[in-house]
């Protein structure tokens, strides 16, 4: 079984599920549980399997958000959008081309570091990348969001080659806007561009 500091940092919702347990005037603790139980499981399933995880995750949300209200209702909503924020990364990626794992770094450390360790600072998203299909050339993107959810920064990183059933880590550098709270990471045939950018 995985654990929730497996998770993509995009679907790492524990900060907006722990604002809304403290502002909650409903019981929600089970609820919340169960919530973190599903997540465990994420990184142990394949891609199919992870979005019918995500399907049920947001629906306990929801009925969450329903039942909340206030600040603690503004929170799951938080915690929905960043879920909605990871597939629409996933859908803008480029057929064939998946994204395995991402992790976050400063730019002369091997240390994972958070968005606010590096807040108006270099870092370096380091994704690895698979490609499915045929020789390509393929590039990076990497979007930025604040605490409400706005797109803050997009960066997209050079162009790089990859082989059949090739799988690489790429990595794309960028100065992290002090409101960013979270990122998503996409890949693409290169070119290209999308609305949706995703980790």
């Amino acid at each position: 079984m995985g654990t929730l500091d497996d998770l993509p940092a995009v679907l790492d919702i524990r900060d907006d599920l722990r604002a809304a347990l403290d502002e909650s005037e409903a019981e929600i603790d089970d609820e919340v549980s169960g919530i973190y139980d599903r997540l465990e499981d994420f990184t142990e399933r394949d891609r199919a399997s992870q979005e019918s995880l995500l399907d049920d995750v947001d629906d306990e949300l929801l009925e969450l958000q329903e039942r909340c209200s206030g600040d603690a209702a503004r929170r799951i909503e938080a915690a929905r959008n960043r879920i909605r924020a990871y597939r629409d990364s996933l859908d803008g990626a480029s057929e064939n081309l998946a994204v395995l794992e991402t992790t976050f770094r400063a730019v002369e450390s091997e240390t994972e570091a958070t968005l606010s360790d590096l807040a108006d600072e270099r870092g370096v998203v380091s994704a690895t990348v698979i490609n499915e299909s045929d020789p390509r050339e393929i590039m990076l993107a990497a979007t930025f969001y604040d605490a409400d959810d706005e797109t803050v920064d997009e960066v997209v990183g050079d162009d790089i080659r990859l082989d059949a059933d090739e799988q690489r880590q790429v990595d794309v550098e960028a100065r992290v806007p002090d409101s960013a709270d979270y990122y998503t990471v996409t890949v693409l045939d290169a070119g290209e561009r999308s609305e949706a950018i995703g980790e």
